[in-house]
């Protein structure tokens, strides 16, 4: 992935040079956390591209997914479950829906909406995708080793802990 920004470590250093006070534990971690989300969100678009999805569709798709068998959703339901906030629900299902990959059927329990479901065509994509995001991200954690569930463990609690207080 080109580079077009400085190296976190030159900020870093930046930062321990001429602003220590900015430069805690706790700032450098988030910092961290920030330039590693930024780094992952590149590395997902890439391959969103290549399978002609946007983030939020994958999101969309993944999400579903996610729930099982008949991978139906409310659109309300499906939002809460995303991973990430989705601006313009409607458009996205839209253009699933115009890509197969989702259909709307009725909603049995309120005729009056619509519910979201995952197509054949729409699992096939989705499962192909996610399989190309984790070979990338395996690629990117490799050197991690086995530090890696641990890691991973923490930082779920770190964050479970955060959602829990609102």
């Amino acid at each position: 992935m080109a580079r077009s920004r400085a190296a976190f470590s030159e900020l870093k250093d930046n930062w321990q040079a001429h602003w220590p006070q900015a430069c805690d534990q706790s700032g450098l971690l988030v910092a961290t956390l920030y330039r590693l989300q930024e780094y992952f969100a590149q590395l997902d678009q890439q391959v969103f591209a290549r399978f002609g999805l946007q983030g939020a569709e994958f999101e969309v798709l993944a999400t579903l997914r996610s729930v099982g068998a008949p991978y139906c959703l409310s659109p309300t339901e499906l939002y809460r479950l995303m991973l990430v906030s989705s601006g313009g629900m409607t458009k996205i299902l839209a253009r699933l829906e115009d890509k197969a990959l989702i259909s709307r059927p009725q909603n049995p329990e309120d005729g009056r909406s619509r519910l979201v479901q995952l197509t054949g065509a729409g699992q096939a994509q989705v499962e192909a995708c996610n399989q190309a995001l984790l070979a990338k991200e395996h690629l990117a954690t490799q050197w991690l080793q086995g530090d890696q569930q641990a890691l991973s463990e923490q930082l779920q609690q770190w964050l479970n802990q955060l959602e829990s207080r609102g």
